[in-house]
């Protein structure tokens, strides 16, 4: 057979290039092939290939054979938790029931049901959210273990100077150096610090050189049992006059009385950086075990939480030598609150705020002349009263103060007390307190009625009463 051009004698003529094995026939006219061979199958050409054994698809290394739907399956067990696979996609209805075990969750399948879920940020509920506990602690009301950390109760006053209590439950302590505790009021509307607070603490810091000068604000909350053992997370706002640092500090006390176990301080103290803007200050601790430790016999062992401005270097261990500085520092929206994320500052009614302050310090309010109580008189110059107190005191063991206290005589008069015999709060609800006119004075009627008055007409008075533990 050639092919192409004329035939040689005793040759068969074809068009074509013919393969080996090839069949022709002659259609009476002329010849032609009959068949094709058909090539191997490739990835990119039809052809024909052998089927792959079983032995062969379970391998996995040849790249020649073709695999047959059921060598596959037998080849490809189901997957599982533990080894790969072949797996059957979920329907819409089973990724919803959530309960099947054996199929898998497609991307689309999946979207549909996180659109129904809450984000973690910038999201709202449109329903009921049941959940057992917040951060380990309250849902609501009283997570924040600090009280008045929004600065809303002064009931001493306004400006503080000296080592004493300023606002509420909060000491203005220091040594050495000076220090002015004022409150200071947020411009209304302003943004910088969020829930719309009314007030803020400054604490204003002219240092003195000295290991042992300080300046701290600080709180004690009651019973040194609180958050032990626990992880507990702080957060405040803060800002200065320009960039300085301050200190944070948490203490155990175990209160006098008996033998009670040293205090414990340096607990999670560190250094935190101010600018002369309003940022959020956090930080998260564990508070110490009280394992083995004793308390005092007075009750008046405590948490303490101290913020430190200004420091020597006896204090280097306790605020991570914060050093010396003076300067103008804004507090606000103290929070101590259970478990390792902070969340939004806590706001109490005013009234349920000046209730708890009130279990620490009771003032009678400035006063021209309005009565508060009625007793008895003893004598020409002495006389006892029982004061009803608008909360229960954290405890019987008081200290005073007064000004201008006053008791009615029974010719319609009035005297003028100079001294404090006794004082006593009963069943932690009732103040007993007992006064004399003191200068030899006289005016009262022994076992005559008598009513107890702060300040006069024209003068103010005032009487209050401090159970606080720091």
């Amino acid at each position: 057979v050639s092919t192409g051009g004329t035939p040689n004698v005793g040759f068969i003529g074809l068009p074509t290039t013919v393969a080996t094995g090839a069949q022709v026939i002659y259609d009476g006219t002329k010849w032609q092939l009959m068949a094709t061979v058909t090539p191997d199958a490739t990835e990119a050409a039809k052809g024909i290939a052998e089927l792959a054994t079983q032995a062969e698809v379970t391998a996995g290394t040849d790249d020649q054979r073709i695999v047959t739907p059921l060598k596959l399956a037998k080849a490809v067990p189901a997957a599982t938790e533990a080894k790969a696979g072949k797996v059957e996609l979920a329907t819409a209805v089973e990724t919803t029931t959530g309960t099947d075990d054996t199929r898998a969750v497609h991307p689309a399948g999946l979207k549909v049901e996180l659109d129904k879920k809450v984000k973690l940020a910038g999201d709202t509920m449109t329903g009921n959210l049941t959940v057992p506990s917040l951060n380990g602690g309250p849902l609501a009301g009283f997570r924040n273990a600090i009280i008045n950390g929004n600065f809303d109760v002064w009931q001493r006053g306004l400006i503080f100077t000296g080592s004493e209590y300023g606002a509420d439950r909060w000491l203005n302590s220091r040594t050495g150096s000076a220090c002015t505790m004022s409150r200071q009021a947020f411009t209304l509307g302003q943004t910088d610090v969020p829930g719309e607070p009314q007030y803020f603490c400054r604490m204003t810091v002219s240092s003195v050189a000295g290991a042992g000068n300080f300046v701290l604000a600080g709180q004690a909350i009651e019973g040194v049992r609180t958050f032990a053992g626990q992880q507990v997370t702080i957060s405040f706002w803060a800002k200065a006059d320009a960039s300085k640092n301050i200190a944070i500090e948490c203490q155990q006390s175990f209160g006098t009385g008996g033998s009670p176990s040293s205090r414990v301080n340096a607990i999670g103290t560190v250094k935190k950086a101010l600018t002369a803007r309003w940022q959020k200050i956090t930080h998260t601790v564990t508070i110490t075990s009280v394992a083995g430790k004793t308390l005092g016999t007075d009750g008046n062992d405590s948490l303490d939480l101290y913020i430190w401005f200004d420091a020597g270097s006896d204090f280097n261990s306790r605020n991570d030598s914060l050093g010396h500085q003076s300067g103008t520092f804004d507090i606000a929206q103290v929070q101590v609150e259970p478990g390792p994320v902070a969340t939004p500052f806590e706001l109490r009614p005013f009234g349920t705020e000046l209730a708890l302050c009130q279990r620490y310090f009771w003032f009678s309010g400035m006063s021209k002349g309005y009565s508060i109580a009625s007793g008895q008189a003893f004598g020409p110059s002495t006389a006892g009263y029982l004061v009803p107190l608008p909360v229960p005191m954290r405890s019987t063991h008081v200290t005073t103060g007064a000004n201008s206290l006053h008791g009615s005589t029974a010719g319609g008069g009035s005297v003028l007390y100079q001294t404090i015999v006794a004082a006593k709060v009963i069943d932690t609800s009732k103040l007993y307190i007992m006064l004399a006119l003191g200068g030899g004075s006289t005016g009262l009627t022994a076992g005559h009625g008598t009513l107890l008055s702060i300040g006069t007409g024209s003068n103010d008075g005032s009487l209050s009463l401090s159970a606080e533990l720091l």
